[in-house]
């Protein structure tokens, strides 16, 4: 018995063995800010630091010298200017994540700005999964997509997330500029809802949709105040909130 039991645990052992790294780790998931890329934990956050001017990011800081925080699930911008971007999935992406859920939580007056493309979709945030934001007082985010006018079939958006977006304090603005398809001031394929804070969404001129906010559910304001423009659109008619409001 005492033979079987050793060479099940020596099988064990071989197979975790070769299962991947990552498989096993506890690390948070990689978040891209800025064309940078940063992989932290709660253990051992990231961190990284913005030019005002450039809005370059670079790694490095500390707890007392960050603009960029990320610790695997909450990504914290204290102060910071973001003005540069990658591209991801055909998009210009000036804040990516690519899986998993992100607590973005604002310290100060915030700027994140996706350049203009010529080539793809243009966004200042997108988030694949669930994006929670909370803002310390006086704190604030505005974000932009850029324009897209000199593109083929290509959008522009402020803000996105594949789930839902729950917005609960501190000051937003998103913006989508002119786009070569639809352009959007805040998009979520879930919920979005805004439990506090002001929030102001706005879309520019676009050949498809122009909508200031747009959500594949619903929109709910339960309190904090809330605005939404939308610019003309070629292909239907400007709206500031798609689907309806409760």
């Amino acid at each position: 018995m005492g033979k079987k039991l050793f060479s099940l645990c020596m099988a064990l052992v071989l197979c975790l063995g070769l299962l991947p790294v990552t498989a096993l780790a506890a690390d948070g998931a990689t978040v891209y800010v800025g064309n940078v890329e940063l992989k932290g934990s709660t253990d051992s956050p990231a961190y990284a630091t913005t030019n005002a001017d450039t809005g370059a990011v670079t790694v490095g800081g500390g707890e007392e010298t960050y603009n960029i925080k990320w610790d695997g699930e909450t990504l914290t911008l204290q102060n910071a200017a973001i003005k540069k971007a990658g591209e991801h999935n055909n998009e210009s992406i000036a804040v990516y994540l690519a899986s998993g859920n992100m607590n973005l939580v604002l310290v100060g007056k915030n700027t994140v700005d996706a350049p203009d493309s010529e080539s793809v979709s243009s966004c200042g945030i997108h988030v694949d999964g669930s994006l929670t934001i909370s803002g310390q007082e006086n704190a604030s985010l505005t974000v932009f997509g850029g324009d897209t006018t000199n593109t083929t079939n290509s959008n522009s958006c402020g803000i996105y997330a594949s789930s839902t977006i729950t917005i609960e304090s501190g000051t937003v603005t998103a913006t989508g500029e002119s786009a070569s398809a639809v352009s959007y001031g805040i998009c979520a394929s879930g919920a979005v809802t805004i439990e506090n804070g002001t929030v102001n969404a706005a879309s520019g001129e676009a050949q498809g949709d122009s909508v200031g906010i747009y959500t594949g559910n619903s929109v709910t304001i339960n309190g904090g105040a809330v605005t939404a423009a939308s610019g003309e659109a070629a292909g239907d008619s400007g709206r500031t909130v798609q689907r309806y409001i409760r």
